[in-house]
């Protein structure tokens, strides 16, 4: 189903992501153990620009938080701008899906 959000979850790693018209929407999420026990990293979510603003983007952080908190994770940190010119617009997006700036400069988290 084109619309339906996946996920995978192997080695560790989770990834949820669908399909809308052949192209790929993707968010992969994965244990950071520097930062803590039960703590996990965003290393990227991804939607083509045609997509965006359409609500994708929030249902690939929910389900992966979703996932994650089945994995027995208790908070995600993810550092905005990292595949992005336009790292604002990165940290708003998170920013609006209920994760909250840190002290350390650049870092969010949403606590699940």
């Amino acid at each position: 189903m084109e619309n339906e959000i996946r996920t995978n979850v192997s080695s560790g790693n989770i990834c949820a992501y669908v399909i809308k018209n052949g192209r790929i929407c993707t968010a992969d999420c994965n244990p950071c153990f520097t930062e803590g026990e039960n703590v996990w990293s965003i290393s990227r979510v991804f939607v083509p620009d045609q997509y965006r603003g359409k609500g994708i983007g929030k249902m690939l952080l929910d389900k992966m938080a979703e996932e994650v908190k089945n994995a027995g994770g208790k908070e995600i940190i993810v550092y905005p701008g990292g595949y992005s010119v336009d790292g604002e617009r990165q940290k708003n997006f998170y920013k609006k899906n209920e994760f909250v700036e840190t002290l350390i400069e650049g870092k969010l988290k949403r606590i699940l």
